[in-house]
C-alpha cells in the first residue's frame, strides 16, 4: 500500500483513477500520473502499479532527507523486465535549472536504490506519454466494464469480423445490423472488446470512421 498520503497543493491536481488492472482505486497527484496511469493499463507486459509505493533515505543538506517517488512498475514472470521506479514530471520542470537541481539529489538517491533492490529508475514526461494513442486510450477506457449481454453480442462481432476484416467501425455496424438504435447498442460492447484487445487498430492515429478493425487475442 502507499507509504505517503498525497497532500492537497494548489500546483497539482490530487484525485483518484480507477484501475481495472489493480482492481482499486489510485491516488493520483496530477493529471500527468493519471494519464501514466492509463497507459500502464494498455500494457501488456505489465503485472501491476502501486502509487507513492516506497520511501528512500538520502543524505542532503547536512540532514536526512526522504523521497517517495509516484510508481512503481511490477512486470509480468518472462517480460524479461524488472521492477521499475518511476517519476511523473512535467518536461518544463526538468527544464527549470532551480527544479532540476532540487531534484538531482531525490532521482540519485532512487536511482542508488533502484540498483541495490534489482530495479530500474526513470522519469517519464507528457512527451514520452501523450497524444493521439493517449486519447483512444481515454475513450476505450470508459468502456472497461463489460456491458450487458456482452457473450450474445460479442459471438456476431467476432463472426463478422472473421468474414471481412479488416474494415472499418461503420461498415462492421452495416454488417451487423440496420437498425441505427441497434447501432448505439453494439458500440460499448465494441469499445469494450477494443478495452480487452480482442479486437485491435491502429490506435497511434486518432480513431475515427475511417479506422480498420482486425481480430485481436481470444
Amino acid at each position: 500500500m502507499p507509504v505517503r498520503k498525497i497532500p492537497k497543493c494548489y500546483r497539482s491536481v490530487p484525485g483518484q483513477h480507477w484501475s481495472a488492472k489493480n482492481g482499486r482505486s489510485i491516488a493520483c497527484e496530477s493529471t500527468l500520473e493519471a494519464d501514466f496511469y492509463l497507459y500502464l493499463e494498455f500494457e501488456d507486459d505489465v503485472e501491476n502499479y502501486e502509487e507513492q509505493p516506497l520511501r528512500i533515505l538520502y543524505n542532503g543538506e547536512g540532514q536526512t532527507q526522504h523521497y517517495t517517488p509516484d510508481c512503481l512498475v511490477v512486470y509480468k514472470e518472462g517480460s524479461g523486465k524488472i521492477p521499475t521506479i518511476v517519476e511523473a514530471k512535467y518536461a518544463s520542470e526538468l527544464k527549470d535549472e532551480e527544479k532540476a537541481k532540487e531534484l538531482k539529489p531525490k532521482f540519485d538517491a532512487a536511482k542508488e536504490y533502484a540498483a541495490k533492490h534489482v530495479m530500474e529508475f526513470r522519469v517519464v514526461t507528457e512527451e514520452d506519454i501523450r497524444g493521439e494513442y493517449l486519447e483512444n486510450l481515454k475513450l476505450i477506457y470508459r468502456f472497461a466494464k463489460p456491458p450487458a449481454r456482452l457473450a450474445e453480442y460479442e459471438e456476431s462481432i467476432i463472426d463478422a469480423l472473421r468474414k471481412t476484416q479488416p474494415v472499418s467501425i461503420p461498415g462492421l455496424l452495416a454488417q451487423l445490423t440496420d437498425s441505427r438504435l441497434q447501432k448505439a447498442k453494439l458500440m460499448p460492447h465494441i469499445w469494450h472488446m477494443m478495452f480487452r484487445k480482442a479486437i485491435k487498430a491502429d490506435l497511434s492515429r486518432k480513431i475515427s470512421g475511417q479506422t480498420l478493425l482486425h481480430l485481436g487475442r481470444a
